[in-house]
């Protein structure tokens, strides 16, 4: 359900988001295993050798952090362009490097 469809508008979402604290020392506690990583990395890495691929693309494949995953691949030695599609990335795999 939108925001709108709740009835909020502007200055209703800023009344709660006064209620909350979102102080810069909150920290998550959630940090992916190694063998997390390494298996999401395996999966971009098998959906680039199909084509490029969306964020959204990449998170149905069960990827959390899709720009991370990608990034790891990129320090791996793997060529890959990230394209602007809209408001999320696209994800290109130059040559056989991916």
């Amino acid at each position: 359900m939108t925001y709108q469809q709740q009835g909020l508008d502007a200055a209703n979402i800023k009344a709660l988001d006064d209620q909350h604290d979102f102080s810069p020392d909150f920290t998550s506690d959630f940090t992916p295993s190694a063998e997390a990583k390494t298996a999401q990395c395996r999966c971009v890495l098998a959906a680039l050798r199909a084509g490029s691929q969306t964020t959204d693309d990449l998170r149905r494949l069960a990827v959390r952090s899709p720009a991370s995953r990608v990034m790891e691949l990129r320090k791996a030695g793997h060529v890959i362009v990230t394209e602007r599609a809209g408001v999320q990335a696209r994800y290109v795999p130059i040559g056989g490097a991916a």
